[in-house]
């Protein structure tokens, strides 16, 4: 059966949430660049709300950050 909408992200709690899947399925640190890409892929939307939600979720200890060579990795507890 074919889905008759297309997936959407409507909340920044939404967008948390398919973040949050993504990195523990992913299971391994990612840089901030591939998982914007990854996001704008399956959802073919842009928003400029993904630094703040990946902002948020580190401030509130659901994933683990660190930069290296200037490029910030991103990875679940």
């Amino acid at each position: 059966m074919k889905k008759s909408k297309e997936f959407r992200l409507s909340t920044i709690t939404d967008l948390k949430v398919f973040i949050l899947f993504l990195l523990d399925n992913i299971r391994y640190p990612v840089d901030r660049n591939t998982v914007m890409s990854i996001v704008e892929e399956n959802t073919n939307e842009i928003s400029l709300d993904y630094e703040q939600c990946l902002i948020e979720l580190v401030d509130s200890e659901h994933l683990l950050y660190e930069e290296l060579d200037g490029e910030k990795y991103y990875g679940t507890i």
